[in-house]
């Protein structure tokens, strides 16, 4: 049974694919936010979409039901869909958002690369968020890659390479199946503060945005994310101020190295503070 269900696919050359997923790697919204954004700006256009039935497990990733006075108005099951959008720097673009797979990797991953090497894809980008023993201030972005030239451009836009041996997300077999089948692939993750745990990081997708605008040339608008963030920025820096926990734990994130940081006490921000 195939997973993934194409309307008609569009006409493109040599696009780049970026993906993001929304779950286990997407801390503090990140990949959501910058498909998102993408897919707005860029004004992408459905051309395919995940067959819910072969690739999510229903008890783990529910479906979601809009109720109003009683009567059913919506369900939504979880699932993904693929856009496309033309001529952006004389490269055209695909864009994939959606939930990571539950079952079925493999075939997600087979069918994924199958219809990028159909389109002319030659270049595979993931996006992701990772929580991690940061501030909120701070704008730590690290990656890998299957590739020399692609890594060190990464390096010397301040991205980290990544140095792991944990389990990981559908982004790691992406790399490693497109790797195999001749894909130049990078997985870009966001280092993500604990504490905001449940808000959206709108500092860290801005970083994001800009940074694939200076990797591919996109041209995609931050200035709506920068007046929120700098709204929530606010909201956060006065709640620091009046917390006395909170504002200790973050100067003694800021005061230690991560790896001492391993049994640090978890205060949420969600818990002072609804980020929308």
């Amino acid at each position: 049974m195939s997973g993934i269900i194409i309307k008609e696919l569009p006409k493109l050359n040599k696009p780049l694919l970026i993906a993001g997923f929304k779950g286990w790697g997407n801390a503090l919204n990140i990949a959501d936010g910058m498909t998102n954004l993408l897919i707005k700006q860029l004004k992408g256009q459905a051309f395919a979409d995940l067959d819910p039935d072969v690739f999510y497990n229903y008890e783990q990733t529910r479906p979601v039901a809009k109720i109003e006075s009683g009567i059913l108005k919506q369900l939504t099951l979880p699932g993904g869909s693929f856009y496309y959008t033309t001529a952006h720097q004389g490269r055209d673009l695909i864009i994939m958002e959606g939930h990571e797979p539950s079952f079925c990797w493999m075939q997600f991953t087979n069918e994924f690369l199958d219809m990028a090497k159909t389109l002319g894809v030659e270049t595979i980008i993931t996006l992701g968020g990772l929580y991690d023993h940061v501030v909120h201030s701070e704008r730590v972005i690290s990656a890998m890659t299957t590739n020399d030239q692609l890594l060190e451009e990464l390096r010397r836009k301040g991205v980290e390479p990544i140095n792991i041996y944990d389990p990981c997300a559908i982004h790691s077999l992406i790399q490693w199946e497109g790797f195999k089948r001749g894909f130049e692939c990078a997985s870009i993750w966001c280092h993500c503060p604990f504490y905001l745990e449940g808000s959206t990081h709108y500092g860290l997708v801005i970083t994001l945005a800009n940074l694939l605008v200076r990797l591919f040339g996109l041209r995609i608008s931050t200035i709506e994310l920068e007046e929120k963030w700098t709204e929530a920025n606010l909201q956060i820096q006065q709640l620091i101020e009046d917390n006395y926990e909170l504002k200790e734990m973050i100067d003694e994130l800021q005061s230690k190295q991560k790896t001492e940081l391993k049994n640090q006490k978890v205060v949420n921000l969600k818990d002072f503070l609804k980020l929308r």
